[in-house]
């Protein structure tokens, strides 16, 4: 399953991230949707992930130790 986000929302009130988290999603991209502030905790549960693309929005701060959980990510 993939999940491409082309609107700025919040990733975890989006109905398809729960979908995503409930069937493996394997690549979330979030590109492009001038997102700001930090990585949300929530990602880490996103386990099957294994592309990330957060390319070209605006956000700051470290990348929260809930994504430790993410062995299956190859590319962020």
């Amino acid at each position: 399953m993939q999940l491409e986000v082309s609107a700025a929302v919040r990733i975890e009130d989006h109905s398809d991230y729960q979908a995503c988290v409930q069937n493996g999603c394997t690549l979330l991209s979030l590109s492009y949707n001038s997102l700001t502030g930090t990585v949300p905790t929530q990602m880490g549960a996103l386990t099957q992930l294994s592309y990330l693309y957060l390319h070209s929005n605006s956000l700051t701060g470290t990348v929260p130790t809930q994504m430790g959980a993410l062995t299956k990510l190859t590319y962020l």
